[in-house]
Order: structure tokens, then C-alpha cells, then sequence
């Protein structure tokens, strides 16, 4: 069944609603994984954790994952919660009685609408082990002219608390997978994009790509495809970027899956967790965005 955003609109029955925006943060869950994403600020989804351990920043002060775009005549990037939130829904997908999957609608009525659904699946308790995959759609409701239109993509994981992460980002011709782990290589997140070429990436220490994406300047992000980014060692970030010419009346979509794992060796469980759960918050405490 699903729930929308006020309680007075569960009473209508009606396949899909408009909802007004508003600042609205929701969770989403499934056994020991639960994700909050604001739907109106560039923090979007900026938690996720893991049997009780956060892996984003975990405050609406900096995002842990989020889009950003820019069209022909905009003068810098955007985060897609500036446009207006036209339909927010959260939903139960598998009868437990807590919604696991939203999905958000941002529209500039006459030109383009972003469209947005994560879903979530978790583990049981005491497991380590998650997944948040995300479709996206862009569509040209120009009925004249056709869109040029660029999307970014930020993520900042906090695996290693203030030791840092190893992040690599791979994939030829198109760099569509992201790695990220900490040093030890026992904490690990994949991203892998489906049906959408990546067409620029980087991967940077914070707070270089964020600073890009929210300097008032146009900027695209440093290295063009089949050009990968050095592996980047420490209190690192990483992005994607898609460019393209979306024909009028016409759409461009594709997925994206994000896999969070525990690989446990005796010896280094505890660091781990340690490296999670107690130093973690370490390196949230001293940034500044």
C-alpha cells in the first residue's frame, strides 16, 4: 500500500498523486538498512546505515548522495531539489510494514522533469551487508526544442573514518562502476550503472568536487571517458557526470545499484566496526562543506 506525503491524501484512492513540496526528510527501509533522503535540500540522501552503522556523512549539513544538473542558459549547477517537487511517494513494497522504496518527481514545468525512484533491501540483524538501487529518467516536455541536458552525480562514503578510503572507478570505454573500501579492504561499496554511458568522473579528496558543483560556476568534472581517474587514497568523494541531447518529447534513463558489504577477516572485525561505528564521526565533525 502506498503512503503519501500528507496522511489526508492516504483517504483518496487515486493511482497517482501531485504532491506540493515542502521540506520532507524520508526514511526507507529493509531489515538492518534504512536511508533518510531530504527531498529538498542538496543533502538528499544523507544517511544510510547499516546494522546500526552510518555510512554518509549522516547529518543534512553535507550530502552523502545527490544530483546536480545543468541545462543550455544556466550559468552554474544546480541540485535537483532547487526545482519544484511535483510527486513524492513512499511505499511498501514487500508487506513489512515499512516502506522501502521512494520515488520523487522534480519538474520545470514546459522543459524537462528529473525522475527519481530508490529502493532498498537490507539483511538481518547482525548481517553486513545492503543494497539502495536507483532508476533515473530525464524527459524533454519541450514540445519545440530539444534538451541539452548534464547530470552529476556526488557520493561521499565515510568507510574508514578519519584512515580514509580507497576509491577507484573503472570501466572501459564507459567508467560505470565505482569502488570504494577502506584501507584494509574489509568494508566495501560497488555502484554500478546499467544503460547509461558515463561520460565524465573524477574522484577527489573533500571537498574539491563539491566545491565545483556549488561554486556558482559552470564546471564539468575533471576526466573525460574512456580517461579514468587516479585511484584516490584518503578523505576522498566521487562523481559521475551524463551529458546528453534529449530529443523532443523524448527521455533518457538508466540504473544504478549501490552494494555495501562486510568481508571479515579474524582479525580485523573489530577494526572495522571500530572504524564505523566509533572513529566514523571523527571525520563528520571536522568537515565543513
Amino acid at each position: 500500500m502506498k503512503k503519501y506525503r500528507h496522511s489526508v491524501l492516504a483517504l483518496l484512492v487515486i493511482a497517482a498523486v501531485a504532491v506540493p513540496a515542502g521540506a520532507v526528510s524520508w526514511t526507507i527501509q529493509d531489515g538492518n538498512n534504512i536511508a533518510i533522503i531530504d527531498d529538498s535540500s542538496m543533502a538528499g540522501n544523507y544517511s544510510w546505515t547499516v546494522n546500526g552503522n552510518e555510512l554518509y556523512p549522516g547529518t543534512t549539513d553535507l550530502p552523502g548522495q545527490w544530483f546536480w544538473y545543468r541545462t543550455t542558459g544556466m550559468t552554474q549547477e544546480k541540485s535537483v531539489d532547487t526545482l519544484p517537487l511535483t510527486l513524492s511517494v513512499a511505499s511498501d513494497t514487500d508487506g513489512d510494514g515499512f516502506n522501502d522504496t521512494l520515488v520523487l518527481t522534480y519538474t520545470q514545468a514546459g522543459a524537462f522533469e528529473v525522475f527519481l525512484k530508490f529502493s532498498i533491501v537490507g539483511s538481518n540483524v547482525g548481517a553486513f551487508t545492503g543494497d539502495i538501487s536507483e532508476q533515473i529518467r530525464i524527459t524533454n516536455l519541450s514540445t519545440t526544442d530539444s534538451l541539452d541536458f548534464h547530470l552529476f552525480e556526488y557520493v561521499d562514503f565515510d568507510l574508514g573514518g578519519f584512515l580514509g578510503d580507497r576509491i577507484t572507478i573503472s570501466g572501459t570505454p564507459n567508467p560505470n562502476e565505482a569502488n570504494q573500501a577502506d584501507l584494509m579492504g574489509s568494508l566495501v561499496v560497488t555502484e554500478t550503472v546499467i544503460g547509461g554511458n558515463v561520460n565524465r568522473s573524477e574522484a577527489e579528496l573533500f571537498n574539491t568536487t563539491l566545491n565545483k558543483l556549488t561554486d556558482g560556476n559552470i564546471d564539468d568534472l575533471a576526466y573525460l571517458a574512456p580517461a579514468l581517474p587516479p585511484v584516490n587514497v584518503g578523505d576522498a568523494t566521487w562523481a559521475m557526470q551524463w551529458d546528453r541531447v534529449i530529443a523532443v518529447g523524448g527521455d533518457f534513463s538508466f540504473s544504478k545499484d549501490k552494494r555495501v558489504e562486510l568481508i571479515p577477516e579474524p582479525l580485523t572485525m573489530l577494526a572495522v566496526f571500530g572504524g564505523v561505528a566509533a572513529v566514523g564521526g571523527y571525520i563528520r565533525k571536522r568537515r565543513t562543506a
